[in-house]
């Protein structure tokens, strides 16, 4: 965000008839300090600032998506922390979350009824090895249905498939 009031002034978007909010959360910034004051610049995540954010669009928004900078960096495993934030923020009624940070491509599942794609891996990465090399790119359709007034959002048509970073200056 570019003020303490933009920040503060969560949007609600439509796309199609579904309307989402999007947030996004670090869990660190690899030891970059957030200037005095400017702490609206960078969302770092903890359980209190997600809750709020979410009860401000929860009801509002048929779908809320969340985007976390989240685990140990090289790490194909999902973390206990990982876990912990995805259970957490399913139970506040996020349906979707995207995880990056580890470098690696980690596993994808459902905490509950939310998909929680833990990491994406790189998409375009000038870092050594081939798992360093190697990204997730996912595609889905959010689908919103309405039965007798109440509605529901789902997920259809999910699909992964691996990308590679090829350089021959680091291959």
């Amino acid at each position: 965000y570019s003020s303490h009031e933009e920040r503060d002034n969560l949007v609600i978007k439509e796309v199609n008839g579904i309307s989402y909010a999007f947030f996004a959360y670090t869990e660190s910034t690899n030891g970059i300090r957030i200037p005095n004051g400017d702490n609206y610049l960078v969302d770092t995540y903890n359980n209190e600032k997600a809750y709020q954010d979410i009860m401000k669009v929860k009801g509002k928004a048929d779908i809320i998506i969340v985007s976390m900078h989240w685990g140990d960096e090289y790490s194909f495993n999902i973390s206990n922390r990982q876990r912990e934030i995805a259970s957490y923020l399913s139970s506040l009624g996020v349906k979707l979350i995207i995880g990056h940070h580890p470098h690696v491509v980690e596993p994808i599942e459902y905490v509950n009824d939310t998909l929680v794609i833990y990491s994406l891996g790189n998409s375009l990465s000038a870092q050594r090895g081939i798992d360093r090399l190697t990204g997730l790119m996912l595609s889905l359709d959010i689908v919103k249905t309405t039965i007798d007034g109440i509605s529901s959002i789902s997920f259809e048509n999910i699909k992964a498939g691996l990308t590679y970073t090829y350089s021959e200056t680091i291959n």
